[in-house]
């Protein structure tokens, strides 16, 4: 049995369907006006796609966006995702910068949960979700497939590494 998930006030996995709407801008303006929409509109959950933001492999600038979007957010938790080109995201980064950025994000307690691409490199990943656990932070496991839904037994797999 599936246990909820608490992100600040919302429990996901119990209850009625929750809605989570995404910030794609490109730049922080495009991001906080995204963000005030999001927060005009009550959604339940936001989920920040840093990999559409132009600045996002300046560490400053994405914990200085990261700030703005929680002050506006107030209460809808916030998931933060970098979503890598392979898994269908907008640029493609190392697998030491993807570590950095998401280990970073989970250090500054803005965000509620954190993507992880569970794919990546095995022992950089396990490292990656033990640091944002570490931080308070629930890791949202990802793998995505664009063609065709895996196999049962591929599905099962999947599920058992994440």
């Amino acid at each position: 049995m599936i246990q909820p998930i608490q992100l600040g006030s919302l429990t996901i996995g119990d209850g009625m369907p929750k809605i989570c709407v995404p910030i794609t801008g490109r730049t922080k303006e495009d991001i906080i006006r995204q963000a005030e929409g999001i927060r005009a509109a009550g959604a339940d959950l936001a989920e920040w796609r840093a990999d559409y933001f132009e600045n996002v492999e300046n560490l400053q600038d994405v914990t200085a966006a990261l700030s703005t979007v929680h002050a506006i957010l107030c209460d809808i938790p916030l998931l933060f995702t970098f979503r890598t080109r392979q898994e269908g995201g907008v640029l493609d980064i190392s697998t030491k910068d993807y570590v950095n950025i998401n280990a970073s994000v989970a250090e500054t307690g803005l965000a509620d949960a954190v993507d992880v691409e569970i794919f990546r490199e095995k022992g950089a990943v396990q490292k990656l979700i033990r640091k944002i656990h570490q931080n308070g932070c629930v890791v949202v496991g990802s793998n995505h497939h664009f063609t065709k839904t895996p196999a049962k037994e591929e599905l099962l797999a999947i599920f058992d590494r994440i």
